[in-house]
């Protein structure tokens, strides 16, 4: 008996994407390609060619774990940005900076700014249990995990994109949030954790513009889909009507968009 789960999608794990892309192999071209063409992308198409090359630079250079659909999905929202939604680029969990340099490009190139918060020591302490996620593969995230200094971020991010974009919030997220910035255009959480998404989605999205976007990239694992679905959570906790979910159990990638008509 076949004991692979049923996906909606192909599922590639960051080692494996990372190997292809070393090899100049890329599962999501078809996105490069269709990003290049977009023609609501606010900048122009040679802009958008060394945004692609410096991403695939920047992926063979550093530790990348995450794919070019991640990447070019978020950096898309950055570069549609309408001159009507204020606000700041936040990104909530930067491990050695290369989704930061990656990132920092695009809000330079947009006229924003890229406010990153993590811990810079890793993952939290936490009695959290996965289990297996979505794609069937076992999760365990130990304390320390996907720990890069402020040091070592600021060097890559320096190094391979646009240090003067970016403003660097060092500490744990229940502290380090409360003094999240407002507005908030876009934001973007790899954060592996269900209380810390917890908390970033409490900071973040009452400062979310009207019609803004978070990203997830941790939708693959069971306990932020349970967070991500909890109509009780959103209504109760926050205050908010549930926003849209796109993406959710379809991918890694959830797109969380706030109602254009809620303050």
């Amino acid at each position: 008996m076949n004991s692979e789960p049923s996906l909606p999608y192909q599922a590639y794990f960051p080692d494996e994407i990372q190997a292809m892309l070393r090899e100049g192999t890329d599962p999501h071209a078809s996105l490069v390609e269709r990003f290049l063409r977009d023609p609501s992308i606010r900048c122009s198409t040679v802009e958008k060619q060394a945004f692609v090359e410096q991403h695939y630079l920047i992926t063979k250079a550093l530790i990348s774990p995450h794919s070019t659909e991640d990447i070019i999905s978020f950096a898309t929202e950055i570069l549609s940005l309408p001159d009507t939604r204020a606000g700041y680029i936040i990104e909530a969990g930067c491990y050695k900076g290369s989704s930061t340099a990656k990132f920092s490009i695009a809000a330079g190139l947009a006229g924003r700014q890229l406010v990153v918060f993590d811990s810079f020591q890793g993952l939290p302490a936490h009695n959290e249990e996965h289990g297996m996620s979505i794609e069937g593969r076992e999760v365990i995230f130990n304390e320390g995990d996907f720990s890069g200094s402020l040091e070592e971020v600021r060097h890559n991010v320096a190094t391979y994109g646009n240090i003067d974009a970016c403003t660097f919030i060092p500490g744990w997220f229940e502290e380090t949030m409360k003094n999240c910035p407002s507005p908030v255009a876009a934001a973007y959480l790899d954060v592996d954790l269900r209380l810390s998404t917890r908390q970033c989605l409490a900071a973040i999205y009452p400062r979310l513009a009207p019609g803004g976007s978070i990203y997830s990239q941790d939708g693959h694992l069971p306990l932020i889909l349970g967070l991500l679905e909890d109509k009780y959570f959103w209504e109760t906790e926050l205050g908010y009507t549930c926003p849209s979910l796109e993406g959710i159990r379809k991918g890694k990638l959830v797109k969380i968009t706030k109602p254009p008509s809620e303050l």
